[in-house]
């Protein structure tokens, strides 16, 4: 199985084209021992330019989107191919990518993102509230300071969210400024999260805090979340290509 490795922020993933991939696969390729291994692997198919893409987490579990993920495919499709603009679709999500002059354009689109009738309890921690954002993944969101081991137990609880919860820890600095930290089902503190600077951004708006542009600080880097013409949310990622490997079923090896 031929692999390519990409980082988007300081997020990495394993790509492979046209395979078959599942949660054993995924938690045996991530291992660290693995060039350093990875946050996931992602397969993707081409139809002209239309992509469908299935993700996995390093701990094996099942995502439907990952923003950084996603701009690590289309980047490699961009590389590989003389399209300008792609969808990408998976279980979850359809959005549209472009390609921009230094990097490429997510292009998310309209969703109802709110999920309280999914969730129809009362959204607190320790009576500090949350949102709960959709944006093809799962998102709570907290604006205001909490412990984060006793957030994470919370949502640890299979009765409340069977599925887990990317949880987000934002603070607001101004109407156009976030810090942000995530803890992401899947992979745990994580570095940089497109999804959730995403979902955080929406729950800002929607609480009158921000207006976009957004910068969106994590400690992988700034995301800027910002809203085109019409009405869509965009975000400008460059992913970057780190090596292509071989995958014999035991050992990855490096392709020159």
């Amino acid at each position: 199985m031929k692999l390519c490795k990409y980082q988007s922020l300081n997020n990495t993933f394993f790509l492979v084209e046209n395979a078959s991939i599942h949660s054993k696969l995924a938690i045996d390729l991530c291992k660290k021992s693995n060039f350093g291994g990875a946050d996931g692997i992602i397969s993707y198919q081409r139809r002209h330019n239309q992509i469908s893409v299935d993700l996995f987490n390093s701990d094996g579990s099942a995502a439907g989107f990952s923003g950084n993920g996603f701009a690590c495919v289309a980047m490699e499709v961009f590389r590989t191919s003389t399209a300008n603009r792609l969808t990408l679709e998976s279980s979850t999500i359809l959005l549209q990518v472009e390609k921009s002059h230094d990097g490429i354009r997510l292009i998310l689109p309209k969703m109802e993102s709110n999920l309280s009738e999914k969730y129809p309890f009362l959204h607190s921690v320790r009576d500090v509230p949350y949102r709960l954002i959709y944006v093809g993944n799962e998102h709570a969101v907290f604006f205001d300071t909490v412990d984060s081991s006793k957030v994470q137990s919370y949502f640890a609880d299979p009765t409340l969210f069977p599925d887990g919860i990317n949880i987000n820890l934002a603070k607001i600095i101004h109407a156009q400024e976030i810090d942000l930290v995530v803890i992401e089902r899947g992979c745990g503190l994580t570095p940089a999260c497109t999804s959730g600077a995403l979902a955080t951004v929406i729950a800002a708006i929607a609480e009158e805090r921000c207006s976009p542009p957004v910068n969106v600080r994590q400690s992988g880097g700034l995301i800027c979340i910002d809203m085109n013409s019409e009405g869509r949310f965009v975000v400008d990622l460059n992913p970057e290509l780190l090596g292509k490997y071989q995958w014999d079923g035991k050992i990855i090896s490096a392709l020159i």
